[in-house]
């Protein structure tokens, strides 16, 4: 995990449990998962393609190509995160990266 996750870590640590219920919508099951329940959030898990995780992580070719594509990719991601946010009435969403902001404003809209 980099410093954002630790980050987002540290601001689930910090808040009130009486007054946030804390859920963490994640693209698959990993360390960051473990720790966001050690922390006291429940994970929520939205998977992502594959293809999408990987866009813009490495400088290729190939992943440059996949980040011209991704706000396409992101799509079917947007929509469940939005069923999601109505079905459990969420009255904030927080977002950590780039393709989460685009999923995540695309949802609260």
């Amino acid at each position: 995990m980099g410093g954002a996750e630790r980050s987002l870590l540290e601001l689930i640590r910090g808040l009130p449990r009486d007054r946030f219920e804390i859920e963490l919508m994640l693209p698959r099951e990993g360390p960051l998962s473990v720790a966001a329940r050690a922390a006291g959030a429940v994970p929520v898990i939205n998977p992502w393609p594959k293809a999408l995780v990987r866009a813009g992580r490495e400088r290729t070719l190939v992943n440059r190509l996949l980040a011209l594509v991704a706000p396409l990719a992101l799509v079917p991601v947007a929509l469940r995160m939005a069923r999601h946010v109505r079905k459990h009435r969420v009255d904030l969403i927080h977002t950590n990266g780039t393709k989460a902001h685009l999923a995540g404003c695309a949802a609260a809209a």
